[in-house]
Parts: structure tokens; sequence; C-alpha cells
């Protein structure tokens, strides 16, 4: 008889409802398919997450704690290179989004669909709202040190740049002329477009003792 590991089949779940919700949006996605897909008996959905909702919030917990996974290190050097540390975290935020555009289709199709925020939305479950109530000292002793200016929110300007990386997956197709009329070439264009945004951010928040 085969052995049971619940982690590994919330884990498939997990996976499955991904490409689900992110080809169907919430109101198209089916059960059935999930569980066909993740190889799991549809009463397992029920089990673990409770209903359609519930695994739907799931999800997108589950990618917003992997998202600050790979994000918490470099955030964490904030408090000693911080221009050098925002830097890093539009690139590797960036990459993330390039390299799984799912997680940039659920979040749009999230906003342009559904009414209210979900459950745990700005809740101390919130992954995204943890990280922020972190970086705020990180933020003020920079610009204490002089390293990021006082003239602008830091994590407002942090925020747009990482809602344009967000949104970016589902433009890039759009936005070839404007590539042509610059001449970047097509294998360049995901490394151009990063740089840009790395660069509007550090000169935006930079302070005037900034290490450049």
């Amino acid at each position: 008889m085969a052995t049971r590991d619940p982690e590994r089949t919330q884990a498939r779940l997990l996976e499955a409802a991904t490409a689900e919700f992110a080809a169907h949006g919430y109101a198209g996605a089916r059960i059935a398919r999930i569980a066909k897909r993740a190889g799991a008996n549809q009463r397992m959905v029920y089990h673990y997450f409770g209903n359609k909702a519930g695994l739907y919030e799931a999800v997108f917990i589950h990618l917003d704690k992997d998202m600050m996974r790979r994000l918490g290190p470099v955030l964490g050097q904030l408090g000693k290179e911080p221009l050098a540390a925002l830097g890093e975290a539009v690139r590797r935020f960036f990459d993330l989004m390039r390299r799984h555009p799912e997680y940039s289709r659920l979040t749009v199709a999230d906003m342009l669909t559904r009414k209210g925020q979900l459950p745990y939305e700005f809740t101390e479950r919130d992954p995204g709202l943890q990280m922020l109530t972190q970086l705020r000292p990180l933020i003020e002793k920079g610009r204490a040190q002089g390293q990021l200016t006082d003239r602008t929110d830091v994590l407002l300007a942090a925020v747009a740049v990482m809602m344009f990386c967000l949104i970016y997956p589902l433009v890039t197709n759009r936005l070839g002329p404007f590539y042509d009329v610059l001449g970047v070439p097509a294998a360049d264009r995901d490394a151009f477009a990063r740089e840009q945004l790395v660069n509007l951010l550090l000169f935006g928040v930079a302070g005037p003792k900034a290490k450049r």
C-alpha cells in the first residue's frame, strides 16, 4: 500500500491550482481539473483547503511566501547598502516574474475580476505586509545615514517599480515597436527593461551620501 504524504499532496494540488487559476481565472477554474492534474482525489482539495475559495487563497499565500523567501535575503541588506539592496531586489523580482508569468496573470486577473481583498491580505498572515513592516525601520536608518532621500517615499517608489515588474510579462509582446525604435535587440530587451527600472528607482530615492 502506498504511503500517504500530505505535504507532497498539498504541494501538487497548489502547483496544479496555480496553473488552473492562471489559465481560467477564479470563476472558470474547476476543482476536478485541478485534482486530475495533481493526481489526487477531489476530496483531498476539500480536506486540505476547505473549498475552492480556500484553495485560491492558499495559492496566493504560497506564491507570496516563495517570493518573500527569494527577496528576503537581499532586502535584509537594506540597513548596510540600501541602494544596492533595492536594486538587487528589483532585479530578482523582475526575473522572478519573467520565470513565473502565472503570478502576474493571477494577480492582475484577481484585481480586475474580484471585488475586495482576499481574507489574508493586510493581516498578520500576509507575507508581503510582514516584509513591509520589517522594511520601514531599515529605510529610516538609510535616511538617517543620508543613503536614502527624505524627499521621496522610498516604499511607495519601490512598490511602483515592482508593479511595473508585475505587469511586464503581460505586456512584453506589445513593446516590440518601442524596442525597435530604441534599437534594442530582441535578446537584450528583458535585461534592458530591468536595468532601466533599477535606475529609475535608485536615482529617485538616492540620498546626498548615497554610494553609487
